[in-house]
């Protein structure tokens, strides 16, 4: 890609120079993967190469690292090039701040496979997202520019760099670094130092890796990039190696690239959108909330403590009332996200919620279950619901209850959906 020509990429159809410092370790035609590794999330799954084992696996670990990195960064936007089969996209999604992510590859085959995963989740429409959310997949090739792109804020590549040749490597680089020219740059690559770890000669971790470098050889590259295109950048590991071989670095290397000042200014309107798409999803949002905040929190504690009373597991010994533990409530994603746990316990009495302790000494909120008339409030044409409005949290529960039993089986699995 010529210098500053961010509207009028290239794809090169010759055959790409090899890096000329690892001529010697560059792929091999024989080196090949099994079938299912083409198709597969867990292809460079390391754990399958006989070697040390991680958990959870490399791939979720280096997922897991992107997301929390972009957690701390807070950017609006992500464009993940190299998405493969899209297994990124469900931690990109719980990064709060983002409104728009996209995905890119160059595999059309493997976008239409794996396009579903974008779309949102009946959990979704529950437990709608603070902020809208806009997701996109591409099919096109990372070495062009699309000027769809040109205000992302950041991009993320996983483990793509070493599938790239050369030359690829070069445009790519220029393509993010010069024409997207975003606020942050997150990388993984595979540490070459690692692999003699694996068993039999040190070699490609994956049938299309062009090649494999060292952390310094790593960390030379991102440091000229720095340079070259006025980068910040830290460098981090994932995937702890056996204790006795710490020296070795852990499995892969990641690099986080700040840009230094504000971005360049490009004297160029042309727009060129190089990339097809293949899918969208636009994701529920909550609507502008008018509450005041505590009037939401004693919404979602009051919803909460009417589910978790309907649990058996919590009824005293005559059945006349529920003790819910504080700690239950504060682990519900609705609730942890309004408070904290000292937070909680100063509303729950500053609203006169019954507060006790069960046998085991936890601190619980107790709360009164109706007895005698068994009705559901559907059965009574003459109730009327406003005549029971108060300002006060009420610490009963309706007599419906009886007719909605479940087990603290129930519980824990709702838990798990609203958990962070």
């Amino acid at each position: 890609m010529a210098a500053n020509d961010c509207t009028s990429p290239r794809f090169s159809t010759e055959e790409p120079a090899e890096i000329s410092d690892l001529k010697s370790i560059t792929a091999s035609p024989t080196e090949e993967s099994p079938l299912d590794d083409k198709t597969s999330d867990k292809s460079e799954n390391e754990n399958n190469l006989g070697g040390p084992s991680f958990y959870p696996p490399l791939y979720i670990q280096r997922y897991t690292f992107v997301k929390e990195i972009l957690d701390t960064l807070q950017p609006d936007s992500v464009v993940d090039f190299g998405c493969s089969e899209c297994g990124i996209f469900r931690h990109l999604k719980e990064v709060i701040t983002l409104l728009r992510i996209s995905l890119v590859d160059i595999d059309l085959s493997t976008l239409e496979v794996n396009k579903c995963r974008i779309r949102p989740h009946c959990y979704d429409y529950l437990q709608k997202r603070k902020n809208p959310l806009h997701v996109q997949i591409f099919d096109g090739s990372a070495t062009k520019f699309d000027t769809r792109f040109r205000d992302y804020e950041a991009v993320t590549m996983v483990e793509f760099i070493e599938h790239l040749y050369d030359r690829d490597l070069k445009d790519v680089i220029t393509m993010v670094f010069e024409c997207i020219c975003p606020k942050f740059v997150v990388m993984t690559t595979p540490n070459f130092e690692f692999n003699q770890l694996f068993p039999g000669p040190p070699k490609f971790r994956h049938y299309d890796h062009k090649f494999k470098w060292t952390r310094e050889q790593f960390q030379t590259w991102c440091n000229d990039i720095c340079g070259k295109y006025r980068y910040d950048c830290k460098f981090h590991g994932i995937g702890d190696g056996p204790a006795d071989a710490q020296s070795l670095g852990n499995c892969s290397q990641a690099a986080v690239f700040t840009r230094i000042g504000e971005k360049p200014q490009i004297n160029s309107n042309v727009e060129q959108e190089t990339y097809s798409l293949v899918a969208e999803s636009i994701y529920p949002h909550q609507d502008i909330e008018q509450r005041e905040p505590e009037e939401i929190l004693a919404s979602e504690i009051n919803y909460v403590l009417s589910f978790m009373s309907k649990c058996t597991d919590f009824y005293n010994e005559e059945e006349t009332s529920a003790s819910i533990p504080i700690d239950k409530l504060i682990s519900f994603k609705s609730i942890k996200s309004l408070c904290d746990s000292d937070q909680l316990r100063e509303f729950l009495s500053k609203k006169n919620y019954d507060l006790s302790k069960n046998d085991k000494d936890e601190d619980c909120v107790c709360v009164e279950l109706y007895s005698g008339d068994t009705r559901g409030w559907y059965d009574d044409e003459d109730y009327d619901d406003d005549d029971e409005q108060t300002d006060e949290p009420r610490n009963t529960i309706s007599e419906s209850h009886s007719a909605q039993i479940v087990t603290g089986e129930t519980v824990n699995k709702l838990q798990e959906e609203m958990w962070d």
